[in-house]
């Protein structure tokens, strides 16, 4: 059952220089830190705003107070970052479906959720309106500012732009002009194309979907994503010591140990066959994953492979870890150091 539909936007700081994030153990672009959360329901008009205290990136970026009219002493008296985002995750409610003005809004709010402790499940469906608008009503620009939509409509101007609930507002407005379920349908084709490629893996396959994921590398890093279930005895699987590409050369497949079912007579006792296939759907990445029991062949095909690789590993010299290895990247607070540093 689809929650709350919520019309969300956001302002966020930078640094002065471009920083990454620490994606269990990954390095990935960490667009900005949130300073201002602005929101309608559409079921009620109801609306959220909050601005927050950075902590990552304490002085507000003279082109982003420039650009929202905030200053230094509105988000020094904002909200603890953490705190907030809980409100706003209370407020939308379980299952809200987030709809935005361009995909980048969702993506700060979900590395920010994750930077903060606060998992990276939410929210569970979100889409892009700046491209339903450019979809069903055409122009010169794939990407129109809020402000070209907004003026092109006819939309009065009743709030300075670049405010995070006046642009919730416009953009809400915006979307009243549109046909929302026409363009959620276009927006899941992507998805469904995703799970058609799955069903092609063949029967006994156990599918599933991930949507709305941060890093291209999920699949193998996210606990959510990584721990799977054997369909034999429902333990947890081992990861595979090999990820070979499909011959298609678009997903990956390993075979992975089951600890209850090896040595035994079960059907997993030779292992249990995982799957991936991902996209990159706007500024995020969908999965689809499928587990089932290997036959003869490609248990003798995955043998050879693995043999394959173990060679080619072990003609290749390890890496040397020198003092600049850990200073490609400033990885900022992962979820787990931000709880250490408030106990």
């Amino acid at each position: 059952m689809m929650g709350r539909r919520i019309v969300f936007d956001l302002e966020w700081n930078q640094d002065y220089c471009a920083n990454q994030y620490d994606y269990y153990g990954f390095p990935e672009r960490f667009r900005g830190e949130i300073v201002q959360i602005g929101a309608v329901c559409l079921e009620d008009m109801q609306p959220f705003n909050l601005i927050l205290r950075p902590k990552f990136f304490p002085r507000l970026h003279e082109q982003v107070a420039g650009l929202t009219g905030l200053r230094q002493q509105d988000v020094d008296g904002g909200v603890e970052p953490r705190e907030g985002l809980r409100r706003f995750l209370d407020w939308c409610g379980e299952g809200a479906v987030l709809l935005q003005w361009s995909g980048c809004d969702v993506l700060v709010l979900k590395q920010n959720l994750y930077l903060y402790g606060l998992g990276e499940d939410f929210p569970a469906e979100s889409y892009d309106i700046q491209r339903m608008f450019y979809e069903q009503l055409g122009g010169d620009k794939p990407e129109p500012s809020l402000m070209e939509a907004v003026e092109r409509l006819g939309i009065p101007r009743k709030r300075d732009y670049h405010d995070a609930l006046a642009d919730a507002g416009y953009t809400a407005e915006v979307l009243g002009r549109l046909d929302l379920k026409k363009g959620i349908n276009k927006a899941k084709k992507p998805l469904r194309a995703l799970r058609r490629y799955g069903e092609k893996w063949g029967e006994g396959q156990e599918l599933r979907l991930f949507t709305g994921c941060l890093s291209r590398e999920s699949w193998r890093l996210s606990p959510g994503l990584c721990r799977v279930e054997c369909p034999v005895c429902k333990g947890v699987l081992e990861e595979p010591e090999h990820w070979q590409k499909s011959p298609d050369n678009r997903g990956w497949y390993g075979l992975c140990r089951c600890p209850q079912c090896a040595d035994s007579d079960s059907p997993a006792a030779n292992g249990v066959v995982l799957r991936w296939k991902g996209s990159q759907t706007e500024q995020l990445y969908s999965f689809i994953r499928g587990v089932s029991l290997p036959d003869g062949e490609l248990l003798a095909e995955w043998q050879r492979r693995l043999a394959a690789a173990r060679k080619r590993r072990g003609k290749q010299s390890c890496p040397q870890v020198t003092e600049s290895a850990g200073r490609l990247y400033r990885p900022l607070y992962t979820a787990q150091t931000q709880m250490e540093e408030e106990k």
